[in-house]
């Protein structure tokens, strides 16, 4: 599966994935955005001192799948 998200649009940077948008919200149902995702993750991280030392993500060409 790796592959297959990293040869259809490289990679890309922790602040691009901010240009990627969360899906539409419904009454049950509220996406967060791939960069919420790893932001919340890295905040995690860093309060139990662990250090992120590289990143790297791709995302598929919808934006709606995210490797990282």
């Amino acid at each position: 599966m790796t592959a297959t998200l990293l040869s259809q649009t490289g990679k890309i940077t922790r602040t691009e994935l901010q240009c990627i948008p969360a899906p539409p919200s419904t009454s049950t149902h509220k996406p967060l955005s791939h960069y919420e995702i790893v932001a919340a993750l890295l905040e995690t991280l860093n309060f139990r001192h662990i250090e992120v030392v590289r990143d790297e993500y791709a995302v598929s060409r919808d934006g709606m799948r995210m490797f990282g």
